[in-house]
């Protein structure tokens, strides 16, 4: 036997979380505000990565052309991103 669903009236988009708190935006709670406010100030310094915190694991999470690097802090983060924007850049002998 399978449940079906019946679609929502017309006009009313479907709200699968039905959350009565403090309004969630993008999935984030009210509890990690502060988490995604610095990671969103660290994203600001280095556009050229991608920089998250993950509610569920607790861990701040960059993403660059290498692949995917997870930290346990914050503070382990910012050491990330200082070394993406202050690391040397090799030479690639272009225009010799």
């Amino acid at each position: 036997m399978s449940a079906t669903r019946t679609p929502p009236p017309p006009g009313q988009a479907h709200r699968p979380d039905t959350h009565t708190g403090p309004a969630r935006r993008w999935g984030r709670s009210p509890e990690h505000l502060h988490a995604h406010a610095a990671v969103a100030r660290l994203q600001a310094q280095c556009p050229q990565v991608i920089v998250w915190y993950g509610e569920t694991s607790g861990c701040y999470y960059l993403m660059d052309a290498r692949g995917l690097h997870i930290r346990p802090s914050l503070e382990g983060l910012r050491l990330l991103v200082w070394w993406h924007v202050h690391r040397p850049h090799p030479h690639t002998g272009a225009g010799r």
